[in-house]
C-alpha cells in the first residue's frame, strides 16, 4: 500500500462516525443529441469504433412513430460518427444491436423478431458496408410468439466470441403467458452457430468477471376475465459463459395482481427486480433488489447479497433512505479509496450502500436522474441524464473521489477503541461487556469479500468491566493473512456492532 493511501485510510479511520457529512459532486463532460426528437434511447455502448485508444458512444434508437430502429455512434465531444440502419425495416423489428471487434474490423450483430412465420433472426453485418457475413435463425421452443428480444450480450475468448441474446416468448394458447429465455450461440471466423437454450434468464444480464455472468429471469400468466388477474416470478440465475445449460438458481420470488374497476389489489406482487452491482471490477458480493406491492402490508424493498466465491446469500436488507419508486440507474463505486460499494438513483435521489455489510453509508439529493451508468475502460464513470427539452442527453463524470465515513454509529459503552488502528501485528479491542452471558460473546473478522477468517471469544470474570481481546493477523489456521481492509464484527449484549480495521505491512 502506498504511503498516500495509508495517511488517507488513517484519516478516515480518525474521523467521527456519528454524522454523515459527504457530498458526491458531478461535473458534466460532454452531450449528443438525438437525430429526432421522436427517438427513444433503448442501449448504450462505449465502443472504439475508430481505433484510436478513445471509446465511443452507440446510442440504439427506436422511433414508435415509425417503428423504425437505428444505431448512433457519437465520440466524446458528441460528434456524430456513424448512423447505422436498415431498410428493410418494415418486414422486422430490429430489437437489439450489439458492435464488436474481429480482428480489426468493427461488426454488427443486430437480432431481431421476424414475422409470418415468427422466429427470432440472428445476423453479422461488416459495420461499414452493413454486408451480411452470416444469419441464423431460431424459432420459439414451443412454436409461440416471440414479443420481443430483451438482451443482446457477447464477451471474447481467445479464439471465440459467445453471443447471448434473451428474448420473451407468449403462448397464445394460455392467453397472456410471457415466458423469458436466453440463447446461446458462438461466433467462430464469422460464422453463427447455435449453442443451447436457458429457460427463465436474459430479461437483463450482469457480467462480472471472465468466466461467468447473471442473468434475471421472468414468467408472467394474465388471465382475461371479469376482474383481470396476473401471476408474476422473477429468477436469478448463476450461468457459466460457455455453458448456459449449467445455470444455478439462487433466488426466485413472485406475486399476484388483480385489476379492478379503479383498483389494483397486490399480493406480493414483485416489481424492479434486478442486479445493482453494474460496472463491477471486483470480487465484492453481487447485489440484487426488487420492490414488493402488498395491499395490506404496503410497498417495501428488498436487496440481497451473493457471495462471488460460492454464490451464498451473505445479507439481506429492507431499509432504503431514498424512497420506494424503482432504481433507475446503479453502479459499483469506490469509496474512501475501496470498490466494496454500490451507488443506485430513485429519481432525483442517490444512495451509497456497503456490498460487504449491507449497510447504507450515505444519501443525498441528486442534481440530476441518471438513466443510465457505464465504466469506460481506464475506470472512469460516465452518467447519463436525459436533457430537460428532450433533444439529446448530457453525460457527467465523477467531480473528485468518494470520501465519507462508513463506520456505524456507537454508544461510548459499546466498543471503546481498536489499537493501534492501523497495525502491523496485532490489534486490541477494548469492551465495556455487560452481559451475563459471556460464552456467547465473540470477535469475527471477515476479509475484504466477506469472508470469515477469525473467530475470536473470549469469557469475563466479572461483569460491567471494561475487557480486553487482541488479534494476530492470523486466520482460524493460524495462518498469516496479507495486508489490507478487514471487517470485524462484536457480537454480545443482543447487539451487533461492526467496524473496520487495517492491517500493514
Amino acid at each position: 500500500m502506498s504511503f498516500k493511501k495509508l495517511v488517507l485510510v488513517v484519516v478516515l479511520i480518525a474521523l467521527s462516525t456519528s454524522v454523515l457529512t459527504a457530498q458526491v459532486n458531478f461535473q458534466q463532460e460532454f452531450s449528443f443529441d438525438k437525430l429526432n426528437t421522436t427517438d427513444n434511447l433503448r442501449t448504450l455502448q462505449l465502443y472504439d469504433y475508430d481505433n484510436n485508444g478513445i471509446e465511443d458512444i452507440t446510442a440504439q434508437y427506436w422511433d414508435d412513430t415509425w417503428d423504425f430502429w437505428q444505431m448512433v455512434i457519437y465520440n466524446q465531444s458528441g460528434d456524430t460518427l456513424k448512423t447505422i440502419h436498415f431498410d428493410d425495416w418494415t418486414y422486422e423489428s430490429y430489437n437489439r444491436f450489439s458492435l464488436y471487434k474481429s480482428v480489426d474490423s468493427n461488426h454488427l450483430i443486430r437480432a431481431s423478431l421476424g414475422y409470418e412465420p415468427y422466429k427470432l433472426h440472428i445476423y453479422i453485418h461488416d459495420c461499414e458496408t452493413l454486408l451480411l457475413l452470416d444469419s441464423l435463425v431460431i424459432f420459439p421452443l414451443h412454436q409461440d410468439l416471440f414479443s420481443g428480444v430483451n438482451s443482446a450480450d457477447y464477451y471474447n475468448n481467445v479464439s471465440d466470441t459467445f453471443l447471448y441474446i434473451g428474448a420473451l416468448e407468449i403462448d397464445w394458447m394460455r392467453e397472456d403467458e410471457i415466458k423469458s429465455h436466453i440463447y446461446g450461440l458462438r461466433i467462430t471466423s464469422d460464422t453463427l452457430s447455435y449453442v443451447d437454450c436457458l429457460q427463465y434468464g436474459g430479461v437483463s444480464n450482469t457480467f462480472y468477471n471472465d468466466s461467468t455472468f447473471l442473468s434475471i429471469g421472468e414468467y408472467s400468466y394474465v388471465s382475461v376475465g371479469a376482474w383481470p388477474s396476473g401471476y408474476f416470478k422473477y429468477y436469478l440465475q448463476w450461468i457459466p459463459k460457455d455453458s448456459i445449460s449449467s445455470a444455478v438458481q439462487l433466488h426466485s420470488t413472485s406475486g399476484t395482481a388483480v385489476w379492478y374497476d379503479t383498483t389494483t389489489t397486490y399480493n406480493h406482487c414483485p416489481r424492479n427486480y434486478d442486479m445493482i452491482t453494474q460496472n463491477c471490477q471486483d470480487s465484492s458480493p453481487q447485489v440484487l433488489q426488487y420492490r414488493k406491492l402488498d395491499t395490506d402490508d404496503g410497498t417495501s424493498v428488498h436487496f440481497k447479497a451473493y457471495d462471488t466465491s460460492d454464490w451464498q446469500n451473505i445479507w439481506s436488507k429492507t431499509d432504503t433512505e431514498i424512497g420506494m419508486g424503482d432504481i433507475t440507474a446503479s453502479t459499483c463505486i469506490e469509496v474512501n479509496g475501496e470498490d466494496n460499494y454500490v451507488m443506485y438513483f430513485r429519481g432525483s435521489k442517490l444512495e451509497i450502500r456497503d456490498r460487504i455489510t449491507g449497510n447504507i453509508i450515505h444519501h443525498q439529493d441528486s442534481v440530476f436522474v441518471a438513466c443510465d451508468i457505464l465504466r469506460k475502460s481506464d475506470g472512469e464513470l460516465l452518467f447519463f441524464v436525459e436533457k430537460q427539452n428532450g433533444t439529446g442527453y448530457d453525460v457527467y463524470t465523477l467531480d473528485g473521489p468518494i470520501f465519507v465515513s462508513t463506520d456505524e454509529p456507537h454508544n461510548q459503552n459499546d466498543i471503546i477503541q481498536q489499537y493501534p488502528n492501523p497495525f502491523r501485528n496485532s490489534i486490541t479491542f477494548r469492551f465495556n461487556l455487560t452481559t451475563e452471558h459471556t460464552e456467547r460473546t465473540e470477535i469475527r473478522i471477515y476479509n475484504i469479500k466477506g469472508q470469515l477468517v477469525r473467530t475470536l471469544r473470549f469469557n469475563a470474570s466479572s461483569l460491567s468491566r471494561f475487557v480486553e481481546i487482541s488479534w494476530d493477523g492470523k486466520d482460524n489456521e493460524k495462518k498469516v493473512l496479507s495486508a489490507g481492509v478487514y471487517l470485524y464484527k462484536f457480537i454480545g449484549d443482543e447487539k451487533t456492532i461492526s467496524g473496520k480495521i487495517l492491517k500493514i505491512e
